[in-house]
């Protein structure tokens, strides 16, 4: 019987001390991301059609 309250309480102090620790990695975090300044619209088609004609790499096998 002693067995199971030591237990539970082991269990119980795991569960608060990992909670305070995700509390404490929350609040450290970064509060707001800064979003990348874009300066042109990216085309996909274009990039696509250029990469079609990109050399094949070719590596030597033993």
């Amino acid at each position: 019987m002693r067995q199971i309250v030591i237990v539970t309480a082991a269990a119980w102090i795991a569960v608060i001390v990992a909670l305070v620790g995700a509390t404490a990695m929350i609040v450290t975090g970064p509060q707001k991301a800064d979003v990348a300044a874009i300066s042109s619209p990216i085309d996909i088609v274009q990039m696509t059609r250029d990469a079609k004609n990109l050399p094949v790499e070719q590596f030597d096998t033993f």
